[in-house]
C-alpha cells in the first residue's frame, strides 16, 4: 500500500476515535454562588458533573464521576445508584472496583460510609418526630441522629445532595410565609435564585440540571400566586405554566383547574345544606330516636345529593 494512503487512512481513524470520545470527560468551572453556603456545604470551586448515559460506563469515566463525590458535588448514594443502573449487570458492587484507584485515605473513607449507612437508616426509621413541626426542624434531627452515628464528613458524603435539597425547601417554606408576600414579584424570584444557591451550595450545577420543569414552576407560581385574587391567579398561572410547560398542558391545566373548582363549590354548598337539614331537623327532636325525624333525615340527604352531585 503507497505510504501517502496509508498515512490517510491513520488521519481518517484517529480524527473519527476523537469526535467519538465521550465529551462528558471535560471538565469546566462553575460560577461560584451568590451568598455563602452553609459551611457543611461550602465549596471553593464546583466542576462540571460528568453524565452517566448507560453507553458510558468505562471504569475511567466512573472514576471521574466518584472523584466528583470526593470534591463535594455529588452524594455517594445517588451516585451509586446511578452507576449501577447504567451499567448493570457489570457494577454491582461499584464503587468497590474503583477505590484502589485513590488513595488510601480517600478509599477508607468511602468504605466507611458505605459501612456505615444501614445503620444510619436503621437510626432515622427508628426517629420519632412531629409531623407538624417544621421542616427544617425535622431535618435537623434527621442530620443528628446519622452525624451521631458516622459523624459531619461521612453523612455529608452520603447526603449531601437530599440534605441541601430539603433545606431549600424549608427556606423557601419560611420565605413564603414571611416576607415574600411584602416584595415584588421579580424580588421574591430574586429572593427564591439567591435561596437555591445558598443552600444547593457546591451541589448546585448538578441539581438545577436535574429540575424538571415542573419542579421549577412549583417555587415560582408559589411566589407569583401570593396575594393574588382568584382571576389574577388564574391568568398568572396560564402565564407561567405555557412558559414552563408549554400551550398544551397550561391550557389542560387549567380545565383541571376548573373542574377541581367546581367539585370543591359543590363540596361546600352540600356540607352548608347538610348541616341546615340537621339543624331544622334536630330542633323538631333526635332523629336517631324519632322514626320519623329519621327517614326524614334520609329523604333529605338523598334529595341534596341529587341537587349537589347529580
Amino acid at each position: 500500500m503507497p505510504r501517502t494512503l496509508l498515512l490517510s487512512l491513520v488521519t481518517a481513524l484517529t480524527l473519527t476515535l476523537w469526535y467519538l470520545w465521550p465529551a462528558a470527560q471535560a471538565t469546566t468551572t462553575a460560577p461560584a454562588a451568590i451568598t455563602p453556603p452553609p459551611p457543611v456545604l461550602a465549596s471553593s470551586a464546583t466542576t462540571a458533573i460528568p453524565a452517566l448515559p448507560p453507553q458510558q460506563t468505562a471504569a475511567a469515566q466512573r472514576l471521574a464521576a466518584l472523584r466528583t463525590v470526593l470534591a463535594g458535588q455529588r452524594s455517594l448514594l445517588e451516585l451509586q445508584a446511578e452507576v449501577r443502573r447504567a451499567c448493570k449487570p457489570a457494577c454491582p458492587n461499584w464503587p468497590e472496583g474503583e477505590l484502589s484507584a485513590l488513595s488510601p485515605q480517600e478509599a477508607h473513607l468511602l468504605r466507611r460510609a458505605l459501612a456505615a449507612h444501614p445503620t444510619m437508616e436503621r437510626a432515622v426509621a427508628e426517629l420519632v418526630q412531629d409531623s407538624q413541626a417544621p421542616l427544617a426542624e425535622r431535618l435537623a434531627h434527621i442530620n443528628t441522629a446519622r452525624q451521631q452515628i458516622a459523624g459531619t464528613e461521612v453523612t455529608q458524603l452520603l447526603y449531601g445532595e437530599q440534605q441541601a435539597q430539603i433545606a431549600f425547601q424549608a427556606a423557601v417554606q419560611s420565605f413564603l410565609a414571611g416576607p415574600a408576600a411584602s416584595l415584588p414579584p421579580a424580588a421574591r424570584q430574586q429572593a427564591l435564585d439567591a435561596l437555591q444557591r445558598q443552600h444547593y451550595g457546591s451541589y448546585y450545577d448538578h441539581l438545577t440540571a436535574q429540575q424538571a420543569p415542573a419542579e421549577k414552576l412549583h417555587w415560582v407560581l408559589a411566589a407569583a400566586e401570593l396575594g393574588l385574587s382568584p382571576p389574577q391567579r388564574n391568568a398568572i398561572r396560564l402565564q407561567l405554566r405555557t412558559q414552563y410547560l408549554g400551550a398544551d398542558m397550561a391550557r389542560q391545566l387549567a380545565a383541571q383547574d376548573a373542574d377541581d373548582a367546581r367539585h370543591q363549590q359543590q363540596a361546600q354548598g352540600y356540607q352548608a345544606a347538610r348541616a341546615a337539614l340537621e339543624t331544622a331537623l334536630r330542633q323538631r327532636g333526635d332523629p336517631s330516636r324519632d322514626p320519623v325525624l329519621a327517614a326524614e333525615w334520609e329523604a333529605g340527604l338523598a334529595a341534596l345529593r341529587q341537587q349537589w352531585f347529580r
